[in-house]
């Protein structure tokens, strides 16, 4: 079967989160709050399809990510009392290390873990998509402009790991992330040193 017959088999549940997903991650590259709302039904949705694969890491990550789009709504919404909206900065160096080292720490669990109840094939490159991409969203309610490197690591893992699943849709969902997350880092970016 080709590629666009297998995109045609998709499912209306697959269909509608990867809608949300790139609605989603449109809205966060135009620094909209309303990335949470929308994300809130991707992840939803997304926890269900990599349940039904046995990708228990990115599932369980997907309900993290709705938790943190509670937080980063909430967060974005009420900026501190000095400040009109939240700013989005550059990490300092202190919370680059921080960050790097979350997320190996989160890859390092959630290997282990997976690893007992997977039965997937990928379960590694599974964990380690889900620890970026955690780390990813955690930066993204606190508006750094790193949160879109960690992204893509994430989407350029999970591209194949769709695709051995046949989850095609997803697949090319994850590869047009990809083009946003270079898109949004530099529009990012440059609102950061705006803010410098």
């Amino acid at each position: 079967m080709t590629f666009f017959a297998e995109i045609a088999q998709t499912s209306v549940i697959e269909f509608i989160a990867v809608a949300a997903g790139l609605i989603g991650v449109w809205y966060s590259k135009k620094l909209n709050i309303l990335v949470f709302q929308i994300g809130i039904v991707n992840e939803v949705l997304l926890a269900y399809i990599f349940f039904d694969k046995q990708l228990y890491s990115n599932m369980v990550i997907n309900l993290c990510y709705l938790a943190m789009s509670i937080f980063g709504w909430y967060h974005w919404k009420h900026p501190k009392k000095d400040e009109k909206t939240l700013p989005v900065k550059f990490l300092n160096t202190k919370g680059a290390v921080v960050a790097t080292a979350s997320c190996l720490a989160a890859f390092g669990i959630m290997t282990i873990i997976s690893k007992h109840f997977s039965g997937n094939e990928m379960s590694v490159w599974d964990s380690f998509s889900a620890a970026c991409g955690l780390l990813g969203m955690m930066l993204t309610a606190l508006k750094k402009v790193e949160n879109w490197i960690f992204y893509l690591i994430a989407d350029i893992i999970l591209i194949p790991i769709c695709i051995t699943n046949e989850l095609y849709f997803s697949g090319l969902q994850y590869l047009i992330y990809c083009i946003i997350c270079f898109m949004a880092f530099f529009s990012w970016r440059k609102e950061a040193l705006k803010n410098a």
